[in-house]
């Protein structure tokens, strides 16, 4: 009976480490998370705290918080996307705190997961809800650019921006006659604009410029940052050229290549020893192009910028009156 006893105790505790490795001590090959909370709600926004129980067998290559409005959420119509909070690499710990401070609205309720990300699965936390009091307003830090031209494009580098592009609406007041803007990238820091031109503007260059932010309801404002300029020629490498010797041409600003063209032309006449000559990008706001068969003379340069204002192609010139180019016979 003894050794029965014995016995039964020794069962007793391999059922009792089975049920253990059940709940969560065997390693799995996925993390496995448990939402905790959400606190400090304020007009900041609100933090959110989940545990790590099991990193798994694979490496978590990111974390974070997905989140929408509750009534969206419900709503079986909706097609969008969860607002995404990221943050990319490892936690350094078991217990996780993220911050939510942009994309909340005043006294609207939310669904919020946790997530964790390894290279090949996405481990999802229970949902839990929580009623917002706001979010912090938009920074903008720094602008990659400072004037306006054609096929161009800036970002913008701050703090609490919306995660979705449709919810950051971008302006430069006192521009909306001629630009048209649009953010093709948006994360909680960062910004990418297209700017798609409308017409032509014929103002000053030194003219400045507002940059305008809302996120939601919430603005950020850069004054004076913008001016607009077009492309146009400062300087040439040589103005004495054969059949296949290379130019290179720096402009006062950079713009995309495949709509820019050396034009050379005759003296007297556009209609004469005409041609334009695709310009391949060398970096920043330098252009080089090889000059092809052509009959010698003296003629006229300029720079032909293409640009695309509602689905069809304008362009301008700029005539470099400084110098005249020589082909040369070989």
């Amino acid at each position: 009976m003894k050794n029965l006893h014995l016995l039964y105790i020794v069962l007793g505790s391999v059922l009792l480490a089975a049920c253990q490795n059940d709940d969560g001590f065997t390693p799995r090959s996925y993390p496995f998370i448990v939402t905790e909370q959400v606190n400090l709600i304020d007009e900041t926004g609100t933090t959110f705290e989940f545990e790590i129980k099991d990193w798994g067998l694979g490496q978590i290559t990111s974390y974070g918080i997905e989140f929408l409005e509750t009534e969206l959420a419900n709503n079986k119509y909706y097609e969008g996307d969860y607002y995404l909070r990221e943050i990319k690499g490892k936690p350094e710990g078991t217990q996780v705190t993220v911050k939510i401070s942009s994309d909340l609205l005043h006294d609207t309720e939310y669904i919020a997961y946790p997530f964790v990300k390894t290279a090949s699965t996405k481990t999802t936390g229970k949902a839990i809800r929580f009623t917002a009091k706001g979010s912090s307003d938009p920074q903008i830090l720094k602008v990659t650019k400072s004037t306006l031209g054609l096929n161009m494009s800036f970002t913008i580098i701050g703090k609490n921006f919306s995660s979705k592009k449709e919810s950051n609406q971008i302006d430069v007041l006192g521009t909306e006659n001629y630009f048209r803007y649009k953010a093709n990238y948006a994360s909680t820091d960062s910004l990418v604009i297209g700017v798609y031109p409308n017409t032509y503007w014929e103002g000053s260059n030194k003219e400045k410029f507002d940059l305008k932010v809302q996120t939601h309801d919430l603005t950020a404002t850069l004054p004076s940052h913008f001016n607009i300029d077009y492309p146009r020629i400062l300087s040439i490498s040589t103005l004495e050229v054969f059949p296949g010797d290379e130019l290179v041409i720096t402009t006062n600003l950079e713009n995309e290549s495949q709509f820019m063209y050396l034009t050379v032309n005759n003296i007297d006449g556009w209609n004469v020893n005409y041609i334009n000559i695709p310009l391949i990008k060398v970096e920043n706001n330098r252009y080089r192009c090889i000059m092809p068969e052509f009959p010698a003379g003296n003629y006229r340069i300029g720079l032909y910028s293409s640009y695309m204002i509602d689905e069809s192609t304008s362009g301008l010139f700029h005539i470099f009156y400084e110098n005249n180019l020589e082909v040369l016979s070989n």
